[in-house]
């Protein structure tokens, strides 16, 4: 009986672990896609001086 609690837990906690890493991940490349977009209109501005 205790080795099926544990089992269950043991489980429990990996897939929480997963989820909460999938979360994170998008949010980091959520934060990166963003950052990248900015980065692009700075450039299309400096483009934009020069021309």
């Amino acid at each position: 009986m205790d080795a099926l609690i544990f089992l269950g837990a043991f489980i429990f906690s990996g897939f929480f672990f997963l989820t909460m890493g999938y979360l994170y991940m998008r949010k980091i490349a959520d934060l990166e896609i963003a950052a990248a977009e900015q980065e692009q209109k700075e450039a299309v501005k400096q483009a934009d001086k020069v021309a």
